[in-house]
């Protein structure tokens, strides 16, 4: 099984650090970290190679982020020019194990970015086909009309992308949560529609998920980030990736981010630890052996999942008055499984399951399935953010 990736943006320059830093990433729970911003001409790209063997020995693999080689500078400097700095990048460093892939850019915002973006990627595929190039998409990407997508539907241009570049993985700036509960439905709404045009092209979409206060957003809590995890894995999200791992003295709007100006850790930085290794430890290689089949919402009618009743399974009943996301998911195998959240950011919530035990049985898995424990018509209680799996054994 792979592994849910967990990665996180660095905005401080590499010389700031040392390899060694990959220690306190991966003790966060982090498996594909983009590496510290490094500029073309002035970063010698065997820098990497410690960086690439620390990770390698960690268990990671790094995202390389030039920031001269994105697509803002391909519309700058044009196709060949593009090709050739990251053909120079690559060959430097091309083989390691720990390669992950290399950034392409931030927030595409028009047609022109996107059809740039595209392009990149086209030149990614022809220079390192092994690798996996990556790029952010901003978050109001749904309520983009087709202008944007150059005569497209969303699910069309994603498409498209797929076909003209093979992408395999995208993320989407998921921010919404911590503004107010308001916001959440705006979340949801901008998750489902990305989350289904990305399944629809075969496409993995991760969620840029916030760990930085700024603006209209607080700063986290260990509730505001073990949601954020558990909530976008369940309605499909396939990795996450955080903005932004550290505070800097000259951006003093941001605060309260996993490690602050001073280099110390914050409860952010622990809360972080706690709930992606938890994810990891339980869920992550599991959900990603998974397809996702149907989500619902519970509790709560925000009008965007449909409401949970008893025909969403032929065998199993769940009843729950609580705010949450319920999906259900299928196996290789077929073996069918539950994915349940507790989408309150406050309450315990509890819910029932019933199921004709003479047709089936359900059990609660643990530790990605290695630990099971069967399951009677019982009350299953989570707490606010909390992440339960289930898996419907039929006779």
């Amino acid at each position: 099984m792979s592994k849910y990736p967990f990665s996180t943006w660095i905005y401080n320059p590499l010389s700031d650090f040392t390899p060694d830093v990959l220690e306190v990433w991966a003790h966060a729970g982090m498996n594909v970290p983009m590496t510290p911003k490094m500029y073309y001409g002035k970063d010698d790209p065997t820098s990497l190679i410690p960086w690439l063997d620390k990770a390698e020995a960690l268990g990671m693999q790094l995202i390389i982020n030039y920031e001269d080689v994105s697509y803002g500078d391909y519309i700058r400097i044009g196709a060949e020019e593009y090709e050739r700095r990251l053909s120079e990048i690559y060959n430097v460093l091309k083989g390691h194990p720990a390669l992950y892939g290399f950034y392409v850019g931030d927030e595409p915002d028009s047609a022109e970015e996107l059809e740039a973006t595209v392009q990149c990627y086209k030149i990614n595929r022809k220079v390192a086909p092994e690798l996996k190039a990556y790029t952010n998409l901003i978050g109001t990407m749904p309520r983009k009309g087709p202008e944007f997508f150059g005569g497209r539907t969303l699910t069309e241009w994603f498409k498209y992308f797929k076909e003209e570049t093979g992408v395999q993985i995208l993320s989407q700036d998921l921010y919404n949560p911590l503004i107010n509960d308001i916001s959440v439905g705006w979340h949801f709404e901008e998750v489902k529609t990305m989350v289904e045009a990305a399944e629809a092209a075969g496409v993995e979409l991760w969620a840029n998920m916030l760990c930085s206060g700024h603006d209209a957003f607080r700063a986290p809590s260990e509730l505001d980030i073990r949601w954020q995890i558990n909530v976008n894995a369940a309605v499909g999200c396939r990795g996450g990736i955080w903005f932004r791992m550290y505070d800097r003295a000259l951006g003093n709007e941001y605060h309260g981010s996993p490690i602050d100006e001073y280099g110390n850790k914050t409860e952010a930085y622990y809360g972080m630890c706690r709930s992606q290794r938890r994810f990891t430890d339980h869920y992550g290689e599991l959900l990603m052996s998974l397809k996702r089949q149907s989500t619902y919402m519970t509790g709560k009618d925000r009008g965007v999942y449909p409401m949970l009743t008893d025909d969403a399974h032929d065998l199993v009943k769940i009843d729950g008055y609580e705010e949450g996301v319920v999906s259900f998911y299928t196996a290789e195998d077929g073996k069918e499984y539950i994915c349940m959240v507790n989408a309150s950011m406050q309450f315990l919530a509890t819910w029932k399951f019933e199921f004709d035990s003479e047709k089936c049985s359900v059990n609660e898995v643990l530790f990605n399935g290695t630990v099971t424990r069967p399951m009677e018509n019982l009350g299953q209680v989570l707490y606010a953010g909390q992440m339960r799996m289930y898996r419907i054994d039929r006779k």
